[in-house]
């Protein structure tokens, strides 16, 4: 049934088995266009991996490639073809592992770097009743998650764009403060809006009294349009406010200052670990000695007190990220157990898939965090 639910997912999306890109870029596009896009993907590929190999002077977060990550979503069309040929198997395992762990998925609901949205329109479709949101680093990847979710009909999604990369730091918890602000301008709206109509009430009364004071029947038929007209202004000022009150997200920050911790009941934090953790370029990775476990920890300290910082007190993480270096996993696990989250006994899963040209080895897992 789990396969089922996938399979149907994906063909409605348009993800399927494409074994050479190349072929269907010319396919998708044409000989001309295709043609560029092969060009130019072949030149950002081949700098990314000179970016990865010898490291770059600029930034220690080797894996945040945004112009390839800008190129390939530059449309739904080609995010989702990039994604049948580069990510199709990974989508797949990845939906699998949250279906199978369904239960752990309650309240507000945050796919943290969402990417395209694959991942979080597919929960959105799960489930119905919650609350979910995508952040994202890349403003093209936010706005064909967008897309995406108008394509699928959804109304309980919602996409944000963090181009500052504030997820990647201690910062991350401002996207909860971004939804408190947002909350506490829909109050003051909602506020203005009744306070407005009671001024409009107060003055309609006067004016209706001043009315049937009046003396000259035409007189008293104007004021009765003058009122009816405040009326229905006010009406459709009142009526703007309520569905600018009822977005999906309008409570999550009252919500997290209520509980005392971060906004959401459970975190999806999907292949996000290597572009915000400061690694070491290949050839330095290949030359020295191997950090020890207590270095790995420290490693992850900072990403680990981000994503805990969004995570309300029992509610969950699910990771998912490529890890080959089981040493290199296991201080992931120490520094999140150094902010509060505890791996939930039996959600620990491992599996390797084709990831385009290559394979990559991912590791799963649930964390609780504690109160």
């Amino acid at each position: 049934m789990q396969n089922q639910d996938i399979r149907e997912y994906f063909s409605r999306i348009g993800i399927r088995k494409i074994t050479r890109l190349d072929t269907a870029l010319l396919e998708t596009f044409g000989q001309e266009e295709g043609g560029r896009h092969i060009e130019r993907l072949d030149e950002l590929f081949g700098r990314s991996e000179e970016r990865l190999f010898y490291g770059t002077g600029n930034t220690v977060y080797l894996h945040r490639q945004e112009e390839l990550v800008a190129y390939l979503n530059q449309s739904l069309q080609m995010s989702l073809l990039a994604a049948s040929f580069y990510d199709r198997v990974f989508f797949k395992r990845a939906a699998e592992y949250l279906l199978e762990y369904d239960t752990y998925f309650s309240g507000d609901i945050m796919d943290i770097g969402c990417g395209n949205g694959i991942l979080t329109c597919f929960l959105a479709l799960k489930h119905p009743d919650f609350n979910v949101m995508g952040l994202d680093l890349s403003r093209e990847a936010v706005c064909v998650a967008g897309e995406l979710a108008g394509e699928l009909g959804l109304q309980n999604v919602q996409f944000m764009c963090d181009a500052s990369g504030m997820y990647s730091t201690y910062k991350m918890n401002n996207a909860h403060e971004l939804q408190n602000a947002h909350e506490l301008q829909n109050a003051h709206e909602l506020q203005n809006a009744h306070e407005l109509q009671n001024a409009h009430e107060l003055q309609n009364a006067h004016e209706l009294q001043n009315a049937h004071e009046l003396q000259n029947a035409h007189e008293l038929q104007n004021a009765h349009k003058v009122y009816k007209a405040h009326f229905m202004h006010v009406d459709e000022n009142i009526s703007r406010m309520k569905c600018i009150t009822h977005e999906r997200f309008c409570n999550t920050g009252q919500k997290a200052a209520c509980n005392g911790g971060g906004a959401f009941g459970t975190l999806l934090s999907c292949r996000t670990v290597h572009e915000n953790v400061a690694w070491r370029p290949l050839c330095k990775e290949n030359t020295t000695a191997p950090l020890t476990a207590q270095e790995q920890e420290q490693r992850h300290r900072q990403y680990a007190g981000a994503l805990s910082a969004l995570i309300k007190p029992q509610g969950y993480l699910v990771s998912v990220e490529r890890y080959e270096d089981d040493g290199a996993y296991a201080g992931l696990v120490r520094a999140l157990e150094g902010q509060g989250l505890l791996q939930v006994k039996g959600t620990h899963m491992q599996f390797s898939c084709r990831c385009g040209d290559g394979t990559g080895t991912f590791q799963t897992g649930i964390f609780c965090k504690t109160g």
